[in-house]
């Protein structure tokens, strides 16, 4: 099978009760010879990234559809949420979410990404809500429930117009999820968070089958959005005001 001008296998995951068919290029490795990765990568740095399965995704996309142990016995993501994927790849997080039930937007920077990403929806007879192109430097103009992102903070210069983005796409009190797999380089990415005015948590994203002792391979960065003062509710706006005024006296 081809999609675009690659030739495209079938990987299989299980979700709960999910199996999802992946379709992923047949030789991703080879995409470094390719003369159009070359002229892309003088323009912008561009790198085929999206062409492997990289575990944090997979990790990613199964730690949100079972039970975590930060949110137990209960769906991390809620079935009528608007969810926004940045950075998809192939779509193993996107997907999974769409095949369990999600209103998810999957997207990406590249074309050919996308192109399997619906190859693969229309093999597992899911339909997101979108899949769309998208540049981190250019955010949308709607804002969701939530946001997931796999392994995408592994460039430093990257961190800025990720955070950037999360505040304008989500809306007041909602959520980020962004998994990765102990990258140094993201170390500092919750104090970077917290001074761009998140809430910002680390949790382990353990593997099921490990043994006790073994430390967990990904971590999640869970990011809130602060509620504005402006959008508070009057009533309790005005509450706040008086509590403070009598604080302060005449």
């Amino acid at each position: 099978m081809k999609i675009g001008r690659f030739e495209a296998a079938e990987r299989a995951f299980r979700f709960g009760p999910h199996t999802l068919r992946l379709l992923v290029p047949r030789a991703a490795g080879g995409l470094l010879d390719d003369p159009d990765v070359h002229r892309r990568f003088e323009e912008d740095e561009y790198m085929p990234y999206w062409a492997e399965c990289w575990p944090a995704g997979e990790r990613l996309a199964r730690h949100l559809l079972d039970e975590a142990p930060f949110a137990p016995g209960a769906a991390i993501l809620a079935p009528g949420a608007a969810v926004l994927e940045l950075g998809a790849g192939l779509g193993v997080v996107g997907l999974a979410l769409a095949q369990a039930g999600r209103r998810v937007t999957i997207t990406d920077y590249d074309a050919d990404a996308l192109a399997f990403v619906a190859a693969s929806a229309a093999l597992n007879g899911v339909t997101p809500a979108g899949i769309e192109l998208l540049d981190w430097r250019h955010p949308p103009p709607r804002r969701f429930d939530h946001v997931v992102a796999a392994d995408v903070l592994y460039e430093r210069r990257s961190h800025e117009p990720i955070l950037a983005l999360l505040a304008a796409c989500l809306a007041d009190g909602a959520t980020a999820y962004l998994s990765d797999p102990h990258r140094s380089i993201a170390n500092g990415f919750p104090q970077l968070a917290r001074a761009r005015g998140f809430h910002c948590a680390e949790r382990p994203i353990p593997e099921p089958a490990a043994p006790p002792n073994q430390p967990p391979a990904a971590r999640m960065f869970i990011l809130r959005r602060k509620k504005s003062p402006m959008r508070q509710n009057p009533k309790n706006q005005a509450r706040s005001t008086i509590a403070r005024k009598s604080k302060e006296g005449p």
